[in-house]
């Protein structure tokens, strides 16, 4: 019976789900208690009884079912959005995109007129070679995550009668070094905030080297969220909108160094008209800055002007994190500050009992120049 499958669902016990071989239709019941699950969906249509359960041969290609997998993105995107209180079915808007991207620029052209039916491991080993001519290990690994996924909602969609593999059925790939992940060095730091002749690129790059926020969260700043010396960082940017932070653990307040605060109110003078509401920073069109937009055109330009060997706005962060713990700050401080999810070096209960105003200290505070 190829297309019988058991659920053992958590909340709802076990359930079968099959095929009906007159209409064709899926179908779905929950075994009574104490009944064997396979003989329970025999009994259910005589011909089923008979072991006759067809195999749809119509729409089994990936490329005809990726459609279904975009509804079920969207989806989790919507839960997002509305705030929903569900554990793994939440996804950014952007994120969908990427997703979306894998699917279109690498699975398709090379899985997409195979029948998902059919994709087995040795299938996703095989693109995972293919990906290794043009990307690096820690770029192919999200494609192949997303593929998994996918088969993963067809075998839950009643699609395919099993999962065709799992990540230990992959070959591991290792990452690869990057210049993007490099850690600058104080001097370097230094170097680079020097280089700037417009204050508002001083500021975007001190922020990220002094607060340790993500550049997503300097670009979402108002001058609401700037305080008496201290930021409050309430929402990001992502793809120049307006969302959420990362995680709930990224709503947080920073302290801020002196030269920080003066270049705040220095720019916040030149800006008289703004109120609360406005962001510290657009371009030239009044428009939020991309993270990307602000690397090419505000970081690593004033790198090449110092010098140095290129970094990112990550390594910025990686600096400031750095620099904490060269201060010998306790661990779940230095997370509160940046933001991060509960650690595993860190239990719940330990991390939970870090205060806000614990982390608000002038020793807490990393000031370049």
């Amino acid at each position: 019976m190829e297309n019988l499958r058991l659920i053992d669902d958590p909340a709802r016990g076990m359930l079968v789900r099959f095929v009906d071989p007159k209409s064709g239709k899926e179908v779905k019941r929950k075994v009574p208690p104490g009944r064997d699950p396979i003989d329970y969906a025999k009994s259910q249509h005589e011909l089923l009884g008979l072991g006759y359960s067809p195999v749809k041969q119509s729409g089994m290609k990936l490329s005809e079912n990726v459609e279904k997998y975009y509804a079920e993105l969207d989806r989790h995107v919507k839960n997002h959005v509305e705030g929903k209180n569900t554990a793994d079915n939440k996804i950014r808007p952007k994120r969908r995109n990427i997703v979306k991207s894998h699917v279109r620029l690498h699975i398709l052209p090379e899985l997409g007129d195979m029948r998902i039916d059919e994709i087995k491991a040795v299938h996703a080993n095989r693109l995972q070679h293919k990906l290794k001519e043009n990307l690096k290990g820690q770029s192919i690994k999200p494609i192949i995550q997303t593929l998994a996924r996918m088969m993963r909602f067809f075998y839950h969609a009643g699609l395919i009668a099993h999962i065709p593999f799992h990540q230990e059925d992959i070959e591991r790939l290792q990452n690869q070094v990057t210049n993007e992940a490099r850690i600058p060095s104080k001097d370097e730091v230094e170097a680079v905030l020097c280089s700037f002749d417009k204050l508002w690129m001083e500021v975007m790059v001190r922020l990220a080297a002094e607060t340790g926020m993500r550049i997503s969260e300097i670009t979402a700043l108002t001058w609401g969220d700037l305080s008496r010396g201290v930021i409050a960082v309430e929402r990001s940017s992502v793809d120049a909108q307006i969302d959420k932070t990362k995680s709930r653990a990224g709503v947080r307040q920073i302290p801020l160094g002196q030269k920080l605060v003066a270049q705040l109110a220095e720019l916040k003078l030149g800006n008289s008209q703004a109120s609360d509401a406005d962001f510290l920073f657009t371009n030239r069109n009044g428009r939020l800055f991309g993270s990307s937009d602000a690397l090419k055109g505000v970081l690593r330009p004033a790198i090449r002007r110092a010098g140095f060997e290129k970094f990112g706005w990550r390594g910025l962060r990686r600096f400031y994190i750095n620099e904490l713990l060269d201060q010998n700050i306790m661990l779940n401080h230095v997370q509160k500050l940046v933001g991060h999810e509960l650690g595993s070096n860190v239990t719940e209960k330990h991390y939970r009992r870090v205060k806000q105003q614990d982390v608000l200290k002038d020793e807490y505070v990393v000031s370049i120049g």
